[in-house]
Formats: structure tokens, sequence, C-alpha cells
């Protein structure tokens, strides 16, 4: 018999739904090519539209729901909820982005012009790459506290997320008018440290001890994570460059391609040297990406090829010694519990590309020549732009701790309205998703029922096989195989 169960939970989901469905027609249209009524001039305009950036929109549309999904699955009893959270919490983010982006863009143009009348959104494959932007940012923030969160309380978090991600937005590219071409400041920045400061109110002491050892990754949950960071690898280039065009987009592409592979030489070095000439599994799914996100903010303004390569060194060395030793620290030092380790990936290397960025164009004069209006806002001089670069820095990181605060406060671990998941069943997916059966948890439980069975004079043969849970599938080999041995030698 089915089970109907109609809460609060699918009840908020049904009202901000029906709002959001309203808002979309009272407030958007097809324009700028997408126009069911424009003439030949907006079949042009839709042509070169799609032309120009529906193969990048794919890219970063791939990244958002396979990358970003299949990296979170690391944890070997969370693969439900790492990657399903990640497409459900992105398609919401997806929506209220488009609309929150619109609102304050409408704010800032009105302070700046109050005789100007509020404009419809007009709905373009510009406006769904920026709504994957904000996407991003929501899942940077979610991978912080992954597994120790019910859905109801990512769904929340990301409504407090795309407000003051969409609000920060506009300040940085309306009224500072910095470059960030990726957003390394915007998304990375902003959402890594949004999601840092909520993690302490969803039980982090209790997160740490993790009684039942299910916050860990195993042999079968790393490779899954593997491919995630393989389709990232490949796809950055276009999230850096999709919203850029002409010799913009070629430098974006080719920076950022040049930066990865430099990241992913620094994740190996400094995993060889803090791990006693081994490699770790941690360090290469994650701080090899770092190159990406130092290239947001900066893809587009480094002029030389070995700037990039350079820039891809550094912030891999840093993430990958995060990973190894700033992040143990500050767990140690803070009780801060990072999931995902976003502080390492997407702050830090988003913090540094902010800086570079700064560094880069105060020489913007040198670099580009003649040009510089065509790549800067030319009313400004490069030192003034720089300024203006760290004022966006600034901004993201004060956004991003005020929201993190706000949303933790509002929707932490300790408001029961949003459901928040009992510490027993932390990094489980058992306790969310239905008929959810885990391999190496079901094997454990054999083998205790297998020992329970056997008499008191044999028990004793059996007893170091039920030790531990299996963690890796090695592991859970030998234990079948001394299982069978051991069954083989009680019988005869």
């Amino acid at each position: 018999m089915s089970r109907l169960h109609l809460g609060r939970a699918p009840l908020t989901y049904i009202i901000c739904q029906i709002i959001v469905i309203l808002f979309f027609g009272l407030f958007t249209e097809f324009k700028k090519g997408a126009d069911p009524h424009g003439g030949p001039h907006a079949e042009e305009v839709g042509v070169e539209l799609i032309k120009n950036h529906y193969a990048c929109f794919q890219d970063v549309h791939i990244m958002i729901f396979v990358g970003f999904g299949f990296l979170m699955c690391f944890l070997k009893s969370h693969n439900w909820g790492s990657i399903g959270y990640n497409y459900l919490v992105a398609c919401w983010a997806i929506q209220i982005t488009i609309l929150w982006s619109h609102f304050w863009k409408q704010v800032i143009a009105y302070y700046e012009d109050p005789s100007r009348s509020f404009e419809k959104l007009p709905l373009t494959i510009e406006t769904i790459l920026e709504a994957e932007f904000g996407a991003a940012a929501v899942l940077i923030s979610m991978g912080a506290i992954l597994g120790k969160c019910s859905l109801f309380q990512l769904f929340a978090m990301s409504n407090f997320n795309v407000f003051f991600y969409t609000l920060n937005r506009a300040i940085v590219f309306q009224i500072f008018k910095a470059t960030d071409i990726g957003e390394s400041m915007t998304i990375h920045t902003f959402g890594a440290y949004f999601g840092v400061i909520s993690t302490w109110f969803y039980q982090p002491k209790q997160a740490i001890e993790d009684k039942h050892e299910l916050g860990k990754s195993n042999y079968l949950s790393d490779l899954v994570s593997m491919t995630g960071t393989l389709f990232l690898f490949v796809y950055w280039p276009s999230f850096n460059g999709g919203a850029a065009s002409g010799s913009k987009q070629m430098r974006a592409v080719i920076n950022t391609y040049i930066s990865l592979t430099a990241s992913v030489i620094a994740s190996i070095i400094v995993s060889r040297i803090t791990k006693g000439r081994k490699l770790e599994m941690e360090i290469v799914l994650n701080a090899s990406l770092a190159g990406g996100v130092a290239m947001g903010s900066n893809a587009d303004i480094i002029a030389k090829s070995y700037g990039a390569m350079l820039a891809g060194f550094i912030v891999g060395c840093v993430s990958s010694f995060g990973f190894a030793i700033i992040g143990p620290y500050l767990t140690k030092k803070i009780n801060l519990h990072d999931t995902c380790g976003v502080h390492n990936l997407h702050g830090m290397p988003g913090v540094i590309a902010g800086i570079i960025s700064a560094i880069v164009i105060s020489r913007g004069g040198e670099n580009f020549g003649d040009n510089y209006a065509l790549n800067f806002d030319g009313t400004r001089s490069p030192s003034k732009q720089a300024g203006f670069q760290l004022a966006a820095l600034a901004t993201s990181l004060g956004f991003g701790i005020f929201g993190g605060i706000v949303s933790g406060l509002l929707s932490g671990n300790h408001n029961p309205f949003f459901e928040p998941v009992p510490v027993d069943h932390f990094f489980d997916d058992m306790f969310a998703w239905d008929e959810c059966e885990i391999d190496h948890r079901i094997l454990y439980n054999l083998q205790v029922q297998r020992a329970l069975e056997i008499s008191e004079s044999k028990r004793s043969n059996f007893k170091h096989v039920i030790t531990n849970v299996p963690n890796t599938v090695q592991e859970e080999q030998d234990l079948d195989t001394l299982n069978i041995e051991r069954g083989t030698d009680a019988s005869e």
C-alpha cells in the first residue's frame, strides 16, 4: 500500500514553485532572438547567439549536473544524496537565479536613473547561462554541509544563497565594473565562505566524531567521484569563457586550459611530498581543478601564457596543502567540518585569483596598450581598476560570510522546522531515500548474522572478521574469502 504524506516540506515546495511560475508569467518575455513576433533581424540575432554561446552553455550545463554531481559522490554511504540533491537543488537555483538577478539589476538601474521604468526580463541563451552560474555558487556552498543536512534545509539554504549571490554579483559587475569573467570572486569565493560559515550550524563536532564512520570514501566511491573531476577538468574552459566572445573568449579558453594542466601537476607533486611518496585521492580529485578557479578572474586578462601556468601551479599547491595540512589543522583547532573541502578548492584559490587579477590589471596599460579601453573600463586608470578588483573580492567575502551566518541561523540543525537530519544518520542515504540498500553495509550485517548463528565453540574462528565495517572493495573481497575458508574449515 502506498504511503501518502503531505508535510510542510512538500507543501513549501509546491507553494514556492507556484510563485515562481507566476513570476515568470508576469515578469519575463522572449526577446533578443527568441521573440515569436520578431522579424528577419530577430532570426539573425537568434542564430548568432546560439552560434556564439550554446556550445559553451551545454558544457557548463554538463559541469553543473554531471561534474559537480559525481564529484560529490565520494561519500561511501551518501552517493544517492550527493548526486540526487545536486540535481534537485541546482534546478531550483536556476529558476530563482533568473528572477533575483533581474530584480537586482533593475534596482541598481533605478538607483542610477530614478526616471527609469521597470523592464521585463528578456529570456535568452545568455540569461540561462547566468542561471547556471547561480547554481554553481549554491552547489559549492552545499559541498560544505553535504551529508549533514536534509533536502528541506538545502532548499532553504539555496534561497538565501541565491539572494545574496545575485545582490553581490550586481554590485560587483554593475557598480564596481570589476573583471571576473569566470567568477572566481562572485561564485567560488562567495560560495565557499557562505558554505564554510554555514557548516558551524550543522553540528560540526558530531560530524567530526562520525561515530558510525560513514563520512568517508572507499575505493568505488572515489572512482565514481573521479568521473566528476574529469568532466569538470574537460569543460572548465567553457565555464570561464562562455560569457565572453571574440579574442576575450579565445584567451579565456586557452589560459584556463593551460592553468588546469599546471594545477594537476601541482596536486601530484604535493601529494607525494605530504603522503610519503604516494598519491592521495582526495588531493587528486579536488586540488587538480584549482587552476580553473584561478582563471575565473584572470582568464581573459592574462596576456602571457606562462602567467596562466604559474597561477595554476601556485593555486594547485595551495589547494593541495589545504587538503593535506590546513584542512585537518582547522578541523582540530576550530571544529571546522567542511565535507567536500570547498575552502581548499574554491575558497583559498578564489581569494588568490582576486588578488592576482588586481596585480594583472594594475599593469593593464602595458599588457593591452591601445586596446586597454576595449577590455576594461576606459574611464579608469589601471591602478584605480585594480582597486575595484580588491573591492569586489572584499564584497564577495563579506556577502559570503554574512549570508552563511544568516542561512545557518535560520536553517541550521537547531531549527526543527526544516527537518534536520539526526546525528545518528549523518552521511547516510538510508535515512532519506526509499528502498536504499548499500552494499558494504549489507555485507557487514550478513557477517554479523552468520557469526551469531555459529556455536560458541566455533565463534572464535570468525571473531576477527566482523571487527570493522569494510571500507574498501579489497576489504570486502578479503572478508568474503576469509569467511568462505573459515566456513569450510568449520564444516570439516
